[in-house]
């Protein structure tokens, strides 16, 4: 234990570690520590993984003594949990996008991939939607429903003024005429 706790302190988490010696598993095989993780600030019950060392149980089905380690991971109340934060948290996401190239019209697929790409080249995660002409309701409440933080709309007419109009979800404004020279980077 107390390399271990040598060890937590290293890696600067021991102050999310508790040495718990009331701490059982419900199976005999364990043959010495154990653990389990709980996620702490929310009102789920019981641990979310756990697991242990059993260096017996693979030597009753092989004739060999086998150190061994395991450990189980609740995918299903990890999953409820997630689902659960996300309706009150809305900084959390289903994508890592921040800005989705929406079409205003028809035939702005070419458009659509010179600004993503120069917002890639920028580091900036953008995306569109992969169909040629999709409708403006539809980019509207993919951004919205991913929680896309900023969209910018391209049709023929800002395509001919090169300038963009750029909707903010988070307060609903809009920037009017951003030059595209403006997206472009700078060295």
């Amino acid at each position: 234990m107390e390399i271990l706790i040598e060890y937590l302190k290293i890696m600067g988490i021991e102050q999310y570690c508790t040495f718990n010696l009331s701490l059982a598993r419900g199976l005999d095989y364990y043959t010495g520590l154990i653990y389990e993780t709980v996620l702490t600030g929310t009102d789920q019950v019981g641990s979310i993984s756990g697991g242990g060392r059993f260096d017996d149980l693979l030597g009753m089905f092989s004739n060999k003594q086998i150190p061994a380690v395991g450990v189980s991971i609740g995918i299903e109340r990890i999953f409820n949990i997630l689902k659960e934060k996300s309706k009150n948290d809305s900084s959390l996401r289903a994508v890592s996008t921040d800005v989705l190239v929406a079409a205003i019209g028809k035939n702005m697929t070419k458009e659509r991939f010179r600004i993503v790409n120069e917002l890639w080249k920028n580091n900036i995660n953008a995306e569109i939607l992969y169909n040629e002409n999709p409708r403006q309701d539809k980019q509207m409440d993919y951004a919205i429903n991913n929680r896309i933080p900023f969209i910018i709309f391209v049709g023929e007419k800002e395509k001919a003024n090169n300038k963009f109009n750029i909707k903010i979800l988070a307060t609903g404004n809009q920037l009017e005429g951003i030059e595209f020279e403006k997206l472009k980077y700078k060295s």
